[in-house]
């Protein structure tokens, strides 16, 4: 049963991030920019990691942006003459899903706890 929860969890997360992906290209598409990193699959061989690294590691990336964007946030409310595209009206509510991911991959790992073992 807690697979499944956390299954259902994890694609509404990954959702979050394919959106996220598409906002980029549609912003680099205004600077007539595109990136492809089709590439990588035919330029070399994956290199396996341990799920558990994986999410660690995400769960770091998480934690470590939010703090990194909340402070650009801060910076940008108290200086609003440096918010120079209307995306940044919504960028606090972008912040706080930086720590909202953090803290399901935290909850994901304490539910698994066979992910913190083995370091």
């Amino acid at each position: 049963a807690m697979d499944f929860v956390v299954g259902t969890v994890a694609s509404f997360f990954f959702r979050s991030f394919t959106k996220f992906c598409r906002f980029l290209n549609k912003g680099l598409a205004d600077f007539n920019l595109a990136l492809d990193l089709g590439f990588l699959t035919k330029a070399r061989k994956y290199t396996f990691f341990k799920p558990e690294y994986i999410l660690y590691a995400t769960y770091l990336s998480e934690k470590i942006g939010y703090w990194r964007y909340i402070t650009i946030c801060r910076h940008l409310v108290a200086h609003p003459e440096c918010q120079i595209y209307p995306i940044f009206k919504y960028f606090e509510n972008w912040c706080q899903d930086e720590n909202r991911h953090g803290d399901f991959i935290a909850a994901m790992l304490k539910a698994h706890p066979r992910f913190l073992k083995g370091w």
